[in-house]
């Protein structure tokens, strides 16, 4: 495994780049380094004992969070809980 350095700038800074994605006909931008990132965070994390890569709560909370837009969406009504 390569040794990182957990002080070093964000490993895709400077070579980003985006590939645009369209769903339902809108056009949004996607970084295309977005595995390789995590990757890296993850590897600086566990180098450093930080904790700063997202993990499963996360995730389960942005799940939410999409899942309260789209009932908010087909209901017309502002969703006051994530559950």
């Amino acid at each position: 495994m390569t040794a990182v350095n957990p002080r070093s700038a964000h490993p895709t800074s400077s070579r980003r780049s985006n590939s645009p994605v369209v769903v339902a006909g809108l056009s949004y931008l996607v970084p295309t380094q977005l595995a390789p990132c995590s990757y890296a965070s993850l590897a600086r994390d566990l180098a450093a004992g930080t904790y700063y890569t997202p993990g499963f709560h996360h995730a389960v909370h942005n799940s939410r969070l999409v899942a309260a837009v789209e009932r908010a969406t087909q209901t017309g009504e502002r969703q006051r809980n994530l559950n």
